[in-house]
């Protein structure tokens, strides 16, 4: 099968023992609709099962993503590593020849399971449906594996005697352990600043040197006293080191490991064996700033962080972490959206977008959750952390450079490779760093480079013509042979020999004939396949041509060597296409770079006129100030005038004040001797009523008893 085939390596191969080979074919139906990323079934190959990974929407680009990772990776021994050569091919449904091969090689282990190529081929000439990758919404992929086992027994086996002695000589030589305690202030201020990826950088946060025989919850007595966090208001996560090379909050700290010494803790918690402990302090703060009690967690609980990116906000961060909290595993991410846009300060009801931030090296993983899964079924787990951010808008994402979080988490990891693979080859070239920016650089036009590479091919022509003179005279030391050299290019022209004459024009000419063809060679495009044949041909008529014009049998050795130098100055031309690439590339970065300097220059200018206009403002304000200053002085003085005058005439008050208390008193002292008066009066009156009433009485019975004395003196008459 005729394909396009792109090679690319990792290492050198290792010493191998018993190779084999095997190959998977794997058909994908309805691939236009697939989204997320897509394994194959399992295959056997040697020691390990294989599966065939895709992207069929890119891994964060707009590129078909292919890799080839180990299955069983995570069920196999401690230490296992495996070389293998392999290919993956999208094939070409219509034309085999127009299938795209890419081959690779790569040390499979745990840290790096899965290798190949994020930019496999263009999604817009995949999806095409006349390019043939994909016929009836079916796409097929091969893979191509030949498997070297090695096992590294004895590398294990030191490794794990110097595990030993570094183990004793930690516990001889330290008595100490380093705690470095990671904080939610420390992730507010390190992520959108000094990292991106992960949580926080555990060398710029608060650390505690401690005894290793100290226990645990008296470490957390001097946290209390240093933090001013209450013992009972603490909770120490544990990190861990991930499969994939990252860094995260693992698991709380235990009752049981509390009653343990901080040393015992770092060993079991520390797989390095180093001098330090690693921990998270979780709390949570009330509404009057102060810690308030923890909320209880369970085995279904997990501890989420949360990343806000912002790409339209240039005047802070675009990306920050906003805080963390518990959700239940069985829950939805859709239930949490509410609660995340009040951190974000958007509204309740805002579409946002949420990312999990799942690796970084050797490549970015950042993957789209799915808001109506539940937490569980998105893979989520304590420490796991969520970017989120407004969903774009429709015709305002090619509006922003970097969109959504992958791109952007993408676009820090390439700087920072760049960045460290400058810093590694200039280190190892022990070269001076230069300015490497196009500003200075001169315009090459083709006519040059046309020009420049004739002088090339001339120059090694009569490199060539010189070196095969001397090896004709029997002169092959490589000392001999640089002072020789000299001394025929100082004979040539005082030789007065007539074929010396006639050849050296003629071989010029040819020369210049092949140089010419070679440039039209070189000027080919990369698409295109230079014919061998037609190199050949070529060669064979300037051969031919040296033989008719009787030169000498080395020129003829010369021509001989031509698809030598052709062969090097394909090289040459290759790296010179790379340089222009690169260079390309460069002014690109550099008109980017321009083009932001001048947004810089305008935000600047606008800066200065805000500063301008805000400083007039300030000069108005102090006026108003100075004036504000003498009309409170005048109205302090005032409010002392006052007061004087309240209190000269307070004292007639309080006199007066006190003269009427007395006369208060005086007056209720006389109503209560007028009550006690028309009491007593009342009291007399009364008795006088009494008194008239029982003379009344008196009276009557005084006139009865007269009637009866009447009566009784009548009839005592009678």
């Amino acid at each position: 099968m005729e394909v396009k085939v792109e090679s690319t390596g990792t290492v050198d191969a290792p010493e191998a023992y018993d190779p084999q080979s095997g190959k998977f074919t794997w058909t994908i139906k309805d691939f236009s609709r697939r989204r997320r990323k897509l394994y194959s079934d399992s295959f056997q190959v040697g020691s390990y099962r294989w599966r065939i990974l895709v992207f069929p929407k890119g891994n964060n680009v707009d590129r078909l993503s292919v890799y080839l990772n180990v299955a069983d990776s995570r069920l196999l021994s401690y230490g296992w590593s495996g070389y293998a050569q392999f290919s993956l091919t999208v094939v070409n449904q219509l034309h085999n020849k127009f299938s795209i091969r890419k081959e690779a090689s790569h040390q499979f282990n745990a840290r790096e399971s899965d290798w190949g190529f994020t930019n496999f081929m263009p999604l817009s000439e995949m999806l095409d449906p006349s390019r043939g990758y994909v016929v009836n919404d079916t796409c097929v992929v091969e893979a191509d594996v030949s498997v070297s086992l090695v096992r590294l027994k004895k590398e294990q086996e030191e490794e794990e005697q110097n595990r030993k002695r570094k183990r004793k000589v930690n516990t001889a030589a330290h008595l100490y352990t380093i705690v470095k305690v990671a904080r939610d202030v420390d992730l507010f201020k390190q992520i959108g600043e000094d990292i991106f990826f992960d949580l926080v950088d555990h060398d710029k946060v608060r650390s505690f040197r401690i005894q290793n025989q100290l226990p645990f919850i008296d470490f957390k007595e001097k946290v209390a006293k240093e933090l001013g966090v209450p013992v009972q208001y603490q909770r120490f996560w544990l990190w861990a080191t991930r499969r994939n090379n990252t860094y995260r909050p693992h698991r709380p700290v235990t009752p049981q490991e509390e009653s343990q010494p901080v040393g015992q803790l770092r060993e079991v918690s520390n797989k390095a064996n180093s001098a330090e402990l690693k921990l998270f302090l979780e709390m949570e703060i009330g509404q009057d700033f102060r810690p308030i009690a923890l909320p209880e967690k369970s085995t279904k609980d997990l501890l989420l962080f949360f990343k806000l990116y912002d790409p339209s906000n240039e005047e802070f961060r675009f990306l920050r972490y906003i805080g963390r909290f518990y959700v239940s595993a069985l829950g939805k991410p859709m239930d949490i959206l509410t609660r995340l846009n009040e951190m974000a300060g958007f509204a309740r009801d805002e579409e946002i977008e949420l990312f999990e931030e799942i690796k970084f090296e050797p490549e970015v993983m950042c993957e789209l959750i799915d808001k109506k899964s539940t937490f569980l079924a998105n893979e989520l787990e304590d420490g796991d952390i969520i970017c989120f951010q407004k969903t774009p808008k429709v015709g305002t994402v090619k509006q922003i450079r970097y969109p959504d979080v992958p791109s952007f988490l993408e676009y820090v990891h390439k700087r920072q490779a760049e960045i460290d693979r400058n810093i590694i080859e200039k280190s190892e070239a022990g070269i001076v760093e230069t300015d490497s920016s196009s500003k200075d650089k001169p315009h090459v036009s083709p006519s040059n480079c046309a020009q420049e590479t004739e002088d090339l091919i001339l120059e090694e022509l009569m490199k060539v013509t010189s070196e095969t003179d001397i090896e004709d005279k029997g002169l092959s030391d490589p000392v001999n042979k640089s002072i020789h050299l000299e001394t025929v290019q100082e004979q040539i022209p005082h030789q007065t020999s007539s074929q010396t004459s006639v050849e050296k024009p003629k071989l010029l000419m040819e020369a210049k004939k092949a140089a010419k063809w070679m440039i039209e060679i070189l000027g080919q495009t990369d698409d295109d396949m230079v014919n061998e044949n037609e190199i050949n041909a070529k060669l064979s008529i300037i051969t031919s041509c040296f033989i008719e014009n009787r030169f000498p049998s080395h020129y003829i050795k010369q021509a001989e060597t031509f698809p030598t130098i052709i062969q090097n100055l394909f090289k040459r031309r290759d790296k010179i296409r790379v340089l222009k690439n690169q260079t390309a590339k460069l002014e690109e970065e550099t008109k980017e770079l321009y083009e932001t300097e001048e947004k810089m220059k305008k935000r600047c200018l606008r800066y200065e006129e805000i500063l301008q206009d805000a400083s007039s403002k300030l000069e108005i304000l102090k006026k108003k100030e100075k004036e504000l200053e003498t009309e409170l002085a005048s109205i302090r003085q005032k409010i002392a005038e006052n007061i004087e005058r309240r209190e000269k005439l307070e004292k007639p008050f309080i006199k007066s004040q006190a003269a009427k208390k007395e006369l208060d008193e005086e007056l209720s002292k006389v109503i209560s001797d007028k009550h006690e008066k028309q009491k007593t009066l009342e009291v007399s009156k009364h008795a006088e009523i009494e008194e008239s009433c029982a003379f009344e009485k008196a009276l009557e019975g005084k006139t009865k008893l007269k009637l009866i004395f009447e009566q009784l003196l009548a009839e005592y008459s009678d």
